[in-house]
């Protein structure tokens, strides 16, 4: 009887044990989510400055801003359109 109750104990304990671990892997693993899209979305808000600033300067073509930033020319196309829109 005192070998269950003690096997009982250890039990609850590992389980608790095992729940603390599992929520701390949990919210290791969001932050890291979290800084990779907020990096990711950083780097895409920069690009699409870049192509806006190019645009105003009117040097390039559409098809150079997107090769330059990455950006499909399509958005640069809309941030164009976008910028036109405002004048």
């Amino acid at each position: 009887m005192m070998e269950s109750a003690a096997y009982d104990i250890i039990k609850k304990e590992g389980i608790k044990e095992g729940i603390k671990e599992g929520i701390e892997e949990g919210i290791k693993k969001g932050i890291k989510k979290g800084i990779k899209e907020g990096v990711e979305k950083g780097i895409k808000k920069g690009k699409k400055e870049t192509a806006e600033n190019l645009l105003l300067l009117g040097v390039l073509t559409e098809e150079q801003i997107a090769q330059a930033t990455g950006i499909p020319i399509e958005e640069v196309r809309q941030l164009k359109e976008d910028i036109e829109g405002v004048d």
